[in-house]
């Protein structure tokens, strides 16, 4: 009995075990099932997304593609539109007063451009750079109508300077020569005409910058005095004198030429040699380029290089630079002087070189190519006010995705 009763102790307990364990058992397989549940939803939710995703992707290439497709001409025309914008903001800003207007300038000046542009080669954004540089360089609005722009633009397109560069050049040379504008063409022929003899624009500028003093004493200015004072430059460049020595030496020429102090001492040490020099009229004014090379031509006669040189060094000084002019006048003399100038003048004009030059196939692409590079921009500017409104809110878009 006591065997049976301790058996029976212990089966209730193996019972009350084996059910704990499978009641264990039971809980763990019903969490494990609905984590397989929610395992399988999550596969189910992900798969879904990736094939929205796919075709999202798909969809968004394919109208990438077609919107490059349908913004190529668009791109076009608002490349040529944006540059030639900008030139135009830069010149307005050149042209603004005080009070933040432009005058009626300011058209007139965007439509010469704009005929230059579509005339010669190069764009009409190119030769807007162009107008403001001129405006930059100080020059008014009527210099750059009444010559100024349209000559730089030639001089630029014949001697292959950048239109900028040549604004700047043109403008600097009014100011060296003080040429009135409706004479710049003038001046920018005689330049080139000079060019082609060998004297280059940077030689041409720095001579009559030193040389420019001489004009008062020739009684003339402008264009009048650089046709006579250019082909001294190109005389002085072909001995290699470089420009700015070449103009500043013929100006102590000319200056000390009418020294009369040193003149009368001069003509005291010559007086053996039955040579007296006057370098003047009979106003006390200095008697021409002519007189000049005649008075020298007397220098040169004198045989004694003792005296001569004594003489040439009484009246004009030791400087080495203007005795290398005064021995260049002497030995060219007035025919030289003459010759050049016949060299001058035999040369094509600015003009007749320049459309000479348009004739050229390059010339015609490259005119044809501003001229529909004209257009397009032509045509972004009716568009500007839409893509501006387009952009902004694009801008818009992106600032709220953020």
């Amino acid at each position: 009995t006591r065997e049976l009763g301790a058996q029976s102790q212990r089966l209730r307990g193996d019972i009350a075990a084996t059910n704990a364990a499978i009641t264990e058992q039971t809980a763990k397989l019903r969490a494990n099932a609905e984590q397989q549940k929610q395992l399988a939803k999550l596969r189910d939710q992900h798969a879904k997304s990736m094939v929205h995703t796919g075709m999202a992707a798909a969809g968004s290439a394919a109208l990438m593609a077609g919107g490059n497709k349908l913004a190529g001409p668009l791109r076009s025309v608002v490349g040529a539109f944006v540059p030639a914008e900008n030139s135009e903001t830069q010149l307005r800003a050149s042209m603004m007063t005080n009070t933040g207007a432009v005058g009626p300038e300011y058209k007139q000046v965007l439509d010469l451009a704009t005929r230059l542009g579509d005339r010669l080669p190069g764009t009409t954004a190119d030769f807007i750079d162009m107008m403001t540089m001129l405006r930059r360089q100080g020059m008014t609005s009527k210099a750059i109508l009444g010559g100024l722009g349209e000559s730089a633009a030639y001089l630029g397109i014949q001697l292959r300077m950048p239109v900028t560069a040549a604004a700047e050049f043109a403008s600097k040379m009014q100011d060296a020569t003080q040429t009135a504008e409706g004479d710049m063409m003038g001046l920018m022929d005689t330049i080139q005409r000079a060019y082609y003899l060998g004297v280059d624009p940077t030689n041409m500028l720095q001579g009559f910058k030193n040389m420019g003093a001489v004009m008062p004493y020739l009684g003339k200015k402008g264009l009048e005095a650089s046709q006579q004072l250019a082909p001294l430059l190109v005389m002085m460049d072909q001995a290699g004198m470089a420009g700015e020595a070449a103009g500043n030496a013929i100006r102590k020429v000319v200056q000390l030429s009418l020294d009369s102090e040193k003149l009368a001492k001069t003509n005291r040490m010559l007086a053996g040699e039955g040579v007296e020099l006057n370098f003047a009229n009979k106003d006390g004014k200095f008697a021409g380029l002519d007189n000049l090379f005649e008075q020298l031509d007397k220098l040169k006669g004198i045989d004694s290089d003792v005296k001569r040189i004594a003489a040439m060094k009484k009246l004009f000084g030791d400087d080495s630079e203007t005795h290398q002019v005064l021995n260049t006048l002497m030995e060219k003399g007035l025919d030289g002087y003459r010759e050049v100038v016949a060299k001058m003048q035999a040369q094509a004009d600015l003009r007749k070189r320049v459309d000479s030059q348009l004739k050229t196939l390059s010339a015609s692409a490259e005119a044809a190519q501003g001229s529909f590079t004209n257009m397009l921009k032509d045509m972004g500017a009716t568009i500007a006010p839409d893509l501006v409104l387009i952009l902004n809110k694009l801008g818009e878009l992106a600032n709220s995705i953020g």
